[in-house]
This record gives C-alpha cells, structure tokens and sequence, in this order.
C-alpha cells in the first residue's frame, strides 16, 4: 500500500498517506482516464506517445480507487518538513 500512494502522490501532486495498516504485498489493477494521464504528464513537461488514447473511456483516479474498496479523502494531518532558510558554499581545498 505505501507504494500505491506513493504512485497517487505522483498522479495528484498531493502528499497521500497510506492509512489503511495493510502490510505486504498486492497486485492491484488501476483503470483510469487517459486524461488523467494526460493531466499528470503535462503538469510534469512529460511529453506522451502520440498513440495515447484521447478518448475518456476509463474511471477517475479516485473512482478507480473506489472500485478496490479504497477511499482518497482529504485531511489536515502533521507531516515532516524540512526548510532550508540558508545555504552558503563552503570553501574547497586546492
């Protein structure tokens, strides 16, 4: 399941959290829009095969989700940040 919201996280450019406590491993199918594909790729200057379908014959992502008896839902929640106010360059030897 980690790598599953790893791989949303990717799609929908929010950080997904895993709150499901499953452990191991799975195949699951996803079917979902080629727009949404799309979406992502361009959102990321990815530029997609010229044979991707146009069409929107399959799910959202999240009824795709829906489908495997999984929820996405939205949730304020602490997370880990790491900033960086300064940087300065360190000297190098000769």
């Amino acid at each position: 399941m980690p790598a599953l919201a790893q791989l949303m996280a990717s799609f929908l450019d929010w950080l997904v959290v895993d709150g499901t406590g499953l452990t191991g491993t799975c195949d699951v199918p996803l079917d979902f829009a080629p727009d949404d594909l799309r979406n992502r790729a361009k959102a990321s200057g990815v530029a997609l095969p010229a044979d991707t379908p146009s069409d929107a014959s399959g799910y959202s992502i999240a009824a795709s989700l829906q489908r495997l008896g999984l929820k996405l839902e939205s949730r304020r929640m602490p997370v880990d940040i790491i900033v960086i106010d300064r940087l300065e360059k360190a000297p190098t030897g000769n």
